[in-house]
C-alpha cells in the first residue's frame, strides 16, 4: 500500500525546527496481503515501510549519484523556495545526470546499505564546488558516528 501522511510536518513540529504545520507530506509503502479468497487482510500502516530491494553497489560504474538519497535534512520545498538543497539536472535533456545544489550549513543526505565488498573502500571521488566552500563529511552507520573522511571543499564558481 502506498499512502501519504504528515510524519514530517509531525516530527518537525513536535521538538523539530518548525513552529507551524506547513502540510509536509512524504510517501509510506507497507506490504498489503492478498487472502486466498481474494480478499485484502488488515493493512497495518507503519514508519518502517519496506525492507530496500537490494544493496547499492558502492563500485558501480559511474559511481553513486549524489541524488539517490535514502534520508535527509534540508531538501528544497515548495513553501520557502530561497534555501534547501535542490537536486538538478546537470543537462537539460538529464543525459549527463544530476547534481545536488544550494547546501547549506548543517544540511545532509544520505544512503542505505551501501555495499563496499568484504574489504571495504580504501579511497573514494568526490566531484564537488561551491560559492562559498564547505566540507563534506562522511559517516557510517549513523550522522552522530565520527567521520571516516572529511573533504574540503574549495570555493569557486
Amino acid at each position: 500500500m502506498v499512502y501519504h501522511a504528515q510524519t514530517v510536518a509531525k516530527e518537525l513540529t513536535n521538538g523539530g525546527n518548525l513552529d507551524q504545520a506547513r502540510g509536509y507530506r512524504n510517501t509510506h509503502i507497507d506490504p498489503i496481503t492478498i487472502n486466498a479468497n481474494g480478499s485484502i487482510a488488515p493493512i497495518t500502516m507503519t514508519y518502517e515501510g519496506l525492507d530496500q530491494v537490494k544493496n547499492l553497489d558502492a563500485y558501480q560504474t559511474g559511481g553513486i549519484p549524489a541524488s539517490t538519497i535514502a534520508w535527509d535534512s534540508g531538501i528544497q520545498d515548495a513553501y520557502d523556495s530561497s534555501s534547501g538543497v535542490r537536486v538538478v539536472d546537470l543537462t537539460t535533456d538529464n543525459s549527463k545526470g544530476q547534481k545536488l545544489s544550494n547546501i547549506n550549513d548543517g544540511e545532509w543526505t544520505s544512503l542505505s546499505n551501501v555495499d563496499f565488498g568484504a574489504k571495504g573502500a580504501e579511497s573514494m571521488t568526490v566531484n564537488a564546488a561551491g560559492r562559498a566552500g564547505g566540507t563534506i563529511e562522511v559517516r557510517l552507520d549513523s550522522n552522530d558516528s565520527a567521520p571516516i573522511a572529511v573533504v574540503d571543499v574549495d570555493a569557486s564558481d
